[in-house]
């Protein structure tokens, strides 16, 4: 599993897509409805990824 590269004011580094709190955050990325998979994000860095 990788991260997101955005600030979460929660302190989570996955992306929105698999985060639990999704539904209560003013903070969520904008983008989550142009992709279906969060490995499709720009601003989500694979683990293997320095």
């Amino acid at each position: 599993m990788g991260y997101c590269k955005l600030e979460c004011p929660d302190g989570e580094t996955q992306c929105c897509i698999c985060c639990e709190k999704q539904d209560g955050c003013d903070n969520r990325c904008d983008m989550m409805d142009s992709y279906e998979y969060a490995e499709d994000c720009e601003d989500y860095v694979e683990e293997d990824e320095p």
